[in-house]
């Protein structure tokens, strides 16, 4: 019987030692651009020396991550200036992790280990993470002459050079945007106007930018990182890119703004000038009726439309002859009908109820 118990706490001894040996595994889920901590529990070490303090957080292929040994502080390169290791931290004996700007090729599985040295080692916490693509509407909407970006979102291998990165986008089936071999070409009416970041692509982020934005803009955009397959398809709607302005004969019609992509072009006889960042017609006149339009000072698209109608005022002088008219009418009205003021009141009156 003694020697069943000493048994039954030699077993129980030794699968509490083999549990305390086994190290944490948990998984992360995080979307493109967040940041993750990925937890070590290293307090079976707090109050080690400086000089023998080793930690390591290393991806499942190896390579390294950060690394804290004798009080010195190494990153791997494609975690440079994304990783929070505080020395702080370490030596309470938390030996988490924080990684920032998280892109689609850390999805790996991290491992954080404790360098027991000639070689031996104890790995404390291995980490799945996974990366999510951030959400976003697959219709999108600018005003005319505004920046647009467009979302697109892939899985790129963090370690492909980048004549091996691949990424075209499309409007309604013609070219805008191509990166292949390392160059970049252009649809002929986005070469001045549509980018796309090299780092970003480099990190799986695709998303098109065009500077401005015309009516010719709206459409079905496409977005591929793969030569043979489709990807992301988009829809971009282009509002505010037409006005209706009417305006009297002989005041100032204000054309279009002039911001850095507009140019505003016009030749009326001295009447155009320039005031405050906008181009004026001043004394407009019934032939000045009709389209302008502003166009983007590069790749000349129309970023911009105003439809002018002009309407015929009374110069100024016939207001006072108008009123000095009516008033001599009103008395020679009275005057037939032998009627007084208060009779024409109640006239006027009768008159007001019967338009009710």
């Amino acid at each position: 019987m003694a020697l069943k118990s000493i048994a039954l706490v030699s077993l129980f001894l030794l699968v509490l030692s083999v549990s305390h040996a086994v190290p944490s595994r948990s998984t992360f889920k995080r979307t493109f651009g967040a940041s993750v901590t990925l937890p070590c529990d290293g307090s079976a070490f707090r109050g080690t020396p400086e000089a023998q303090l080793d930690v390591l957080w290393r991806t499942s292929d190896g390579r390294k991550v950060a690394h804290y040994s004798g009080g010195i502080h190494r990153v791997g390169v494609p975690f440079e200036g994304r990783v929070t290791f505080p020395t702080e931290r370490i030596r309470a004996g938390d030996f988490a992790l924080t990684l920032g700007a998280l892109a689609f090729g850390d999805q790996d599985s991290y491992q954080c280990v404790w360098s027991e040295g000639q070689g031996g080692e104890k790995l404390l916490s291995n980490v799945t993470l996974v990366i999510l693509a951030p959400p976003f509407s697959n219709s999108q909407s600018v005003s005319a002459g505004d920046p647009v970006a467009l979302p697109c979102y892939g899985r790129v291998t963090g370690r492909a050079p980048d004549d091996k990165l691949f990424v075209r986008w499309q409007k309604d089936g013609a070219l805008v945007l191509q990166l292949s071999n390392g160059e970049f070409t252009y649809g002929s009416t986005f070469t001045e106007r549509a980018s796309v970041s090299l780092d970003a692509v480099r990190r799986g982020n695709f998303s098109l930018s065009l500077s401005v934005t015309g009516p010719a803009d709206e459409g079905t955009y496409e977005c591929s990182a793969e030569r043979s397959q489709t990807g992301t398809s988009l829809s971009l709607k282009v509002k505010d890119h037409q006005t209706s302005v009417i305006v009297e004969h002989g005041t100032t019609f204000n054309i279009c703004a002039l911001v850095d992509y507009a140019k505003c072009e016009a030749d009326y006889n001295g009447r155009v000038r320039y005031e405050e960042g906008t181009l004026q017609l001043r004394d407009v006149k019934p032939s000045d009726e009709g389209r302008y339009t502003v166009r983007a000072d590069y790749d000349d698209i129309i970023v911009k439309e105003v439809r002018l109608e002009v309407t015929t005022a009374l110069p100024q002088g016939l207001y006072g002859f108008t009123l000095i008219v009516s008033v001599c009418l009103l008395a020679l009205v009275m005057r037939k009908l032998k009627c007084g003021p208060k009779q024409m009141l109640g006239v006027f009156s009768h008159c007001v109820n019967q338009m009710k």
